[in-house]
C-alpha cells in the first residue's frame, strides 16, 4: 500500500556560514552530519545525492519525500493501522541498519521520519554519533 505517488523531489538544505563561523562547534558539527550521511545507505535511511560548500553556505542536496510524519491533522488526520505498522517497520529497519554500523541517532522526533511511497526514512543527523 503506497503511502503517495511518489514525485521527483529533491530536498536542499543551506546552511549559512556566517551564523556558523562564530560558532566553531556547529561548522564541525554540520561537516560531520554531512560526512555520516554519506556513509549511510539504506533503504530507510534519507539519502545524499550531492553536497558542496562555497564561501556562503554549506549545501547538501537530498532524496526527497513525500512527507513528514509530523504532517497537520488536515494533511493526514491519522495513519490507519497496516500503514502505522509499515512506518514503524521502516523506522526499526532503519535504526537496526544504524545500530549495526555504530551510529547511535539520539534525536528521534517525528519530524525526522519522512514519508515515501514505500514507506518510512529516518533523517536528521544532527546529533548524532559513530562509532561508540
Amino acid at each position: 500500500m503506497p503511502i503517495a505517488p511518489m514525485l521527483n523531489i529533491i530536498c536542499l538544505t543551506a546552511i549559512d556560514r556566517k551564523r556558523l563561523v562564530t560558532q566553531e562547534e556547529e561548522l564541525g558539527q554540520a561537516i560531520a552530519e554531512y560526512s555520516l550521511y554519506q556513509g549511510l545507505v539504506h533503504e530507510h535511511i534519507v539519502q545524499v545525492l550531492e553536497s558542496f560548500e562555497n564561501q556562503t553556505f554549506l549545501n547538501m542536496i537530498m532524496e526527497g519525500c513525500v512527507k513528514p510524519l509530523w504532517a497537520p491533522p488536515a494533511v493526514m488526520p491519522s495513519l490507519p493501522l497496516p500503514l502505522a505498522k509499515k512506518v514503524l517497520k521502516g523506522v526499526a529497519l532503519g535504526f537496526q541498519f544504524l545500530h549495526q554500523h555504530r551510529v547511535l541517532h539520539r534525536d528521534l522526533k517525528p519530524q525526522d521520519i519522512l514519508l515515501t511511497e514505500k514507506g518510512a526514512k529516518v533523517a536528521d543527523f544532527g546529533l548524532a554519533l559513530q562509532n561508540l
